[in-house]
């Protein structure tokens, strides 16, 4: 029973260890783990023998290889853990060097009299006696075991998710492969002098072992169903073998030599054979790869290979970017002296690798030739012809034909091999899948090199457009600045000689009395237009100033209901010949600060155009509020109300609203709303308007209170 359950162990930790190997060799957690599984077996197979012997010399020798083997399972443990599930680069190399050679120490001291000196008989049962540097092998197992402890929980509360997970159940093993180990070789030996589950301490190992393994199926750090198949029919293979392999030599030592083989012996040379058949693999890979480097016969994995550059193939956006990392590979990977892109286009195109002799000397119409005959070119399977002698005479082994459906892209053309061999069945398949991929790549990277010089020039003419637009538009911007200055010349220049005009008309109306009707009628009408042409000379002023930002404001307290009042008796008259009711609701105390001219006329302008736009027997109303820090002055009217198609003209130059069917005509510059909104932001606050079609309208602003 105790053989069948250490037996089964060995072979348990060697395949766990093989599925995880076998995915990554070279990754350092799993080379660490893979340690780990032939130590546990090493010390499993050890710790049988040490219990089935009673010979003191022969179990001294056990307890001693035991010993080393723990002396170099607990590193190999603390630094699994620091590199677990991930390798960890930032691991002192300094404390890895120091560590080793402890751990050298320590094992060559295990298998030396200064650990167990001896072993004495007592009872049936064998007792190590310690030497005098056993306490140097205690501090060493405390010292990796409690490392590995706490680097375990510094992950464990450091990491997160998948990561975390992994951990736990590492420690988790960890734990629990230790404690029952104490338990069954300590207490119950101690407390209980129970000596028959001792046998089980080191098959305890495997629960750390099924743990890890555990963690890295469960969480898929790997994708390693398939390496577990193979692995599982491998070791059960090898189990097989090694069955047989006992078998015969206990057939042959028995019916052959007439000896009887000790069970120990049979034991030993089994395992020794699973190790062989274990090791034999990775042995021979490591003489073969030896032997590759020296007779540079190194072998690649055509899949692996293909990867690689279907990678750079597919991080490669520019023809130069392409073409050389593809060479830098194929050069590296099938060993050869020089590779080279020829690429046809309007010209022909050579892009070479690091080489040995000269650049390549090859013309286009020698490219296009060698394309004719339509398949990849190897330089000892062409008849002789001018090809031949061309490829002979600029060293090309062979020469592999890049095309797509659209068109011809050109070659990739390979020197000699470095062994001075052929090229082989294998490189001839690799060259046959790479071929359509490639031309594909490559001309993938002509179409984008293709747009970048298209963007290029796209850009350079929209520079182009973009420095004209900007010469143009200072052009314009003179020109507007020379139309605002001959409005404000001119504006200002017609004020006094209308203001003459005006004065005249009133005065000769005013001299005619009741003589002349007639006369006085028309000096009437040319009274208001003239009066109508100073309004437009004062409109356009204010827009050239507002423009040219040359507007002043002098803000004052400002007693809005004695403005709204002022304005109501001013403009009377003009509602009463409308028969429109005009009010003022203002109450008293509401101050602003504003310029007393500008508020005037923005009032005034609301107030009028409220007028204009109400029929006879409306109501049009100035009302006043405060509104936090603001006060806030609204002109409401009962009129004909704004179209929503009309409301985007309001508040601009020129924005004039034609008069409603029930309303006639009237006369505006069309700058009143646009000064008015000017003034009230410059002063500080805004304005807006409400209005129903039909109904009405509601124009307001604010300024700040005084």
């Amino acid at each position: 029973m105790d053989i069948a359950v250490t037996f089964l162990t060995v072979i348990a930790n060697l395949i766990l260890g093989l599925i995880v190997f076998l995915k990554n060799p070279k990754r350092k957690t799993n080379r660490l783990f893979i340690v780990l599984t032939f130590i546990v077996s090493a010390w499993s197979v050890a710790n049988y023998f040490s219990l089935k012997t009673i010979n003191p010399d022969e179990a001294i020798k056990w307890i001693r290889i035991i010993m080393a083997t723990t002396a170099i399972l607990l590193p190999t443990i603390l630094h699994l853990s620091l590199n677990f599930p991930e390798s960890n680069p930032s691991v002192s190399r300094i404390f890895i060097f120091f560590d080793v050679i402890w751990t050298a120490v320590i094992t060559f001291l295990c298998i030396t009299p200064l650990i167990f000196s001896h072993a004495i008989l007592t009872n049936g049962q064998i007792t190590p006696v310690p030497g005098p540097a056993i306490f140097l092998f205690g501090l060493h197992g405390a010292f990796h075991l409690i490392g590995t402890v706490v680097v375990l929980i510094r992950k464990l509360r450091r990491s997160v998710g998948v990561i975390k997970e992994q951990v736990k159940f590492m420690l988790l093993g960890l734990t629990v492969a230790f404690v029952l180990a104490f338990i069954t070789t300590f207490l119950f030996v101690v407390l209980f002098k129970i000596t028959s589950l001792v046998f089980l301490g080191p098959n305890y190992s495997l629960i750390l072992i099924a743990a890890v393994t555990y963690a890295i199926i469960k969480h898929r750090l790997f994708d390693i169903r398939l390496i577990i198949a193979r692995s599982v029919s491998y070791s059960l293979l090898l189990v097989i073998l090694g069955v047989i392999y006992s078998s015969g030599l206990f057939i042959v030592s028995t019916l052959i030599t007439k000896e009887s083989t000790p069970t120990s012996s049979l034991i030993s040379s089994t395992v020794l054979a699973l190790v062989i058949a274990y090791t034999f693999q990775p042995l021979r890979g490591l003489l073969e790869k030896s032997t590759d480097k020296i007779f540079f016969k190194e072998r690649y994995e055509t899949e692996v290979l293909l990867n690689t550059l279907s990678k750079t193939m597919a991080t490669s956006l520019t023809l130069n970017d392409l073409t050389n990392r593809a060479l830098a590979v194929i050069a590296q990977e099938l060993r050869i002296n020089k590779a080279t892109f020829a690429i046809v286009n309007k010209d022909l195109q050579i892009i070479e690798s690091k080489h040995l002799d000269k650049d390549l000397e090859i013309t286009k119409e020698e490219v296009l030739e060698m394309s004719k005959k339509g398949k990849m070119l190897i330089l000892d399977e062409v008849d002789e012809s001018h090809i031949k002698d061309v490829m002979r005479n600029k060293d090309i082994f062979l020469a592999l034909p890049l095309s797509t459906k659209e068109h011809f892209i050109g070659f990739l053309l390979l020197g000699a091999k470095l062994s001075g061999e052929i090229f082989f069945d294998q490189d001839i398949n690799f060259l046959s899948i790479l071929g359509p991929e490639l031309s594909v790549a490559l001309q993938n990277a002509q179409r984008f090199e293709e747009i970048s010089r298209f963007n290029v020039t796209l850009q350079e003419e929209v520079k182009r457009a973009t420095a004209e637009l900007q010469s143009a538009n200072v052009k314009l911007k003179k020109l507007d600045q020379l139309k605002d200055e001959f409005i404000s010349i001119a504006s200002h220049e017609l004020r006094s000689p209308m203001a003459t005009v005006k004065n005249y008309v009133w005065l000769a109306r005013s001299e005619l009395g009741k003589a002349n009707p007639k006369a006085k009628e028309d000096l009437g009408i040319a009274l208001e237009s003239t009066e109508h042409g100073i309004s437009l000379v004062a409109d356009m002023l204010d827009v050239s100033r507002i423009e040219a930002g040359r507007i002043e404001l002098n803000p004052e307290k400002l007693d809005v209901k004695h403005e709204a009042e002022l304005i109501v008796e001013e403009l009377q008259k003009q509602a009463s010949d409308k028969q429109v009711n005009l009010s003022s609701t203002v109450s008293g105390g509401l101050f602003v600060k504003a310029d007393k001219e500008r508020v005037h006329q923005v009032i005034t302008n609301l107030t009028g155009n409220a007028i204009k736009f109400t029929p006879a027997k409306g109501k049009v109303t100035i009302t006043g509020l405060p509104k936090g820090n603001m006060i806030e002055v609204s002109v409401t009217d009962t009129g004909i109300g704004i179209k929503k198609e009309d409301m985007d003209k309001l508040f601009t130059k020129f924005g004039k609203l034609e008069s409603g069917i029930n309303v006639p005509s009237t006369q505006g510059t069309g700058l009143g709303l646009y000064i008015s909104k000017n003034i009230v932001e410059l002063s500080g606050g805004k304005i807006w308007v409400e209005s129903t079609l039909g109904k009405g309208s509601k124009f307001s602003f604010t300024l700040p209170s005084s």
